[in-house]
């Protein structure tokens, strides 16, 4: 019996050694597992899709255009042009309208006469003679101091319109002294007053009376149109119109 239980002690003691040394083991140390290398998933770039480049269309070359020369044209002859109302001036017998294109304008009244030059169609022009017969044609002087002439053909390339011949005003020369039908006297303060052949603007022109220039005076004064008017002639009609600044009037006692 005792020897059983000596041989049961010891085989106690040999499994306990045997799981002693097994627990004094050092653990083993476990191998690193490899780490998964991470997965890059690389994205493709997009594929660009190649923008339509516009054409740039080439330029034109610049063609530098020639302005052609201008041919130059005859210049007319200058001649003095009437006011779009024509009125008396002094030496001027009257006026006329070209109704033509390209009428000429030559140094003496005939078709043999030089060309000076030409007048355009609606020009109003003095005339300075009075109208001439030659050719078969009626001859217009159209300057004061040298020979220029237009010629019309049975009025188909002029208007004439003449004034009056001048008329008789009765002018003082010395010291005004009363007379039969005169009234008084009017002495005129401004160049180239008109006279008229009634009182008042609607009147023709008939001449012109001169800055200085003395007049008798015919008749009552008469008041027409904001001017008061005199009648400066015993024969004719030849009236003048002051505003109040253009005459001094005295009337005779």
């Amino acid at each position: 019996m005792r020897k059983l239980l000596i041989a049961a002690s010891c085989l106690l003691l040999l499994a306990g050694c045997s799981k002693k040394k097994k627990d004094d083991e050092p653990a083993e140390t476990p191998k690193p597992s490899a780490s998964a290398a991470p997965v890059v998933v690389v994205t493709p770039p997009a594929e660009s899709t190649p923008s339509a480049t516009a054409s740039s269309s080439p330029t034109p070359f610049a063609y530098s255009t020639m302005t052609p020369e201008p041919t130059a044209a005859p210049t007319p002859t200058p001649t003095p042009t009437a006011s779009a109302d024509p009125v008396y001036t002094a030496g001027t017998y009257g006026w006329v309208e070209v109704k033509v294109d390209g009428l000429n304008v030559r140094d003496k009244a005939g078709t043999d006469g030089n060309v000076k030059g030409q007048t355009q169609n609606g020009s109003k022009l003095y005339v300075y003679a009075k109208p001439v017969q030659n050719g078969g044609y009626t001859w217009y002087k159209i300057d004061k101091d040298s020979e220029q002439w237009i010629a019309d053909k049975d009025g188909t390339w002029l208007k004439y319109t003449s004034y009056p011949e001048a008329v008789s005003a009765d002018t003082i020369t010395g010291d005004p002294v009363k007379t039969d039908g005169t009234v008084g006297w009017v002495l005129v303060k401004v160049d180239q007053l008109n006279i008229r052949d009634k009182s008042g603007t609607d009147g023709k022109v008939v001449g012109q009376a001169k800055n200085g220039g003395k007049y008798y005076v015919y008749g009552e004064p008469v008041s027409a149109g904001g001017y008061t008017w005199y009648k400066i002639s015993g024969t004719d009609n030849a009236w003048i119109a002051d505003s109040g600044e253009w005459l001094t009037y005295t009337k005779f006692e």
